[in-house]
């Protein structure tokens, strides 16, 4: 019996320390992945925590659920793509307003299927809206107003049954002319 029960707590211990491992592996790639895109500095250990970051909003598990930068507080440009989204799995709500990215939107965009809120507005945005935004059946709110998106707008977004709140005005679609 005693054999029994040091086993257990041996496999319960075993359990917790690989779950405290996955964890902080998937907190480090969320911190990773945004220092690797470069709008996010970090010096010392005060502010290695990715939680504390400008902009940042963190869950109790410190998984990033929220990105918010507005009005050229970065330099970024054109390092919207180097933004992998797919490490940002718990991601909820992403605003980047006029803040001069350009570039085109990932059809990554279909990871962040936690998405509710997305403003990439009054930036250089170009290309077109990925089709795969119609697999974000939780967003509510969309605006990508006062870009150079061309194309047309994806029919998927008709699909978005949450969706409430959407502006895609200022931008090139369909026939190039430039829509207000």
């Amino acid at each position: 019996m005693d054999e029994c029960m040091v086993s257990c707590v041996l496999m319960v211990v075993l359990l917790m320390q690989t779950h405290h491992a996955v964890a902080a592996s998937n907190n480090s790639n969320n911190g990773d992945a945004l220092r690797k895109f470069g709008w996010w500095k970090w010096e010392g250990a005060t502010s290695s925590n990715h939680c504390n970051w400008s902009g940042m909003t963190c869950n109790e598990a410190r998984h990033v659920i929220g990105v918010r930068q507005e009005t050229y507080s970065v330099s970024v440009y054109d390092q919207f793509s180097r933004l992998n989204l797919s490490s940002l799995p718990s991601l909820h709500f992403l605003i980047l307003f006029g803040i001069g990215i350009s570039g085109t939107i990932s059809d990554q965009i279909d990871t962040l299927t936690n998405l509710t809120h997305l403003d990439l507005s009054f930036n250089r945005l170009n290309g077109s809206i990925p089709h795969q935004i119609g697999s974000l059946t939780k967003l509510t709110y969309v605006d990508l107003s006062f870009n150079q998106l061309t194309s047309s707008i994806p029919h998927q977004i008709g699909t978005l049954r949450e969706l409430n709140s959407f502006n895609f005005s200022s931008n090139y679609f369909t026939d190039g002319n430039h829509i207000n």
